[in-house]
């Protein structure tokens, strides 16, 4: 994972990334997308294959940062987070994380999974535990990332996916509506 975390809080009324985060178009094999992966040191050769979907965030016409998502079978593997230099401690990793994990949890998957060989410290703070990569399961193992692109050195995460809790207005919705 290619990214730098600013831990402070974002400012009161502070744009997040994750408004901003558009599926990135499969044509033209995702160029850009594919050029800030490689920068960061990101595996790149499995991009196209079966239920590799990438997400991106942009400022104006400049790409932020990418995040990918393989759908697997109750479950996903997060991959390919990638954050441009320019864009680094603004929130645009944890945004796009949010982001994976409500489209994971949106296409009905129980939890996600993935495998980092430097950012587990990150990923921690957002509630995900370390597994043993014996215990991985079987659709996980039989991914390029796991079996061959990503180094055994490799820290395997998990995290559970619960939908998130919705903040209700307290009082009447637009139209005079209440909740």
């Amino acid at each position: 994972m290619c990214i730098r975390e600013d831990r402070r809080a974002a400012a009161p009324g502070a744009a997040t990334p994750h408004a901003r985060v558009t599926p990135v178009p499969a044509a033209g094999a995702h160029d850009e997308a594919r050029s800030l992966l490689a920068a960061c040191g990101l595996p790149i050769d499995d991009l196209d294959d079966p239920g590799v979907r990438l997400f991106a965030t942009r400022s104006g016409r400049t790409l932020d940062g990418v995040v990918g998502l393989q759908w697997l079978d109750a479950g996903v593997l997060l991959r390919s987070l990638a954050v441009a230099p320019g864009a680094r401690e603004r929130g645009v990793a944890r945004g796009l994380v949010a982001f994976a994990e409500d489209e994971a949890i949106a296409g009905g998957a129980v939890d996600i999974h993935l495998l980092t060989s430097s950012a587990a410290p990150f990923f921690e703070r957002l509630g995900y535990v370390p597994v043993d990569r014996a215990a991985a399961p079987p659709a996980v193992v039989e991914t390029r990332q796991f079996a061959s692109l990503c180094p055994a050195s490799a820290v395997l995460l998990r995290k559970a996916l619960t939908p998130r809790q919705m903040s209700v207005p307290a009082g009447p919705l637009p139209g005079g509506v209440r909740p």
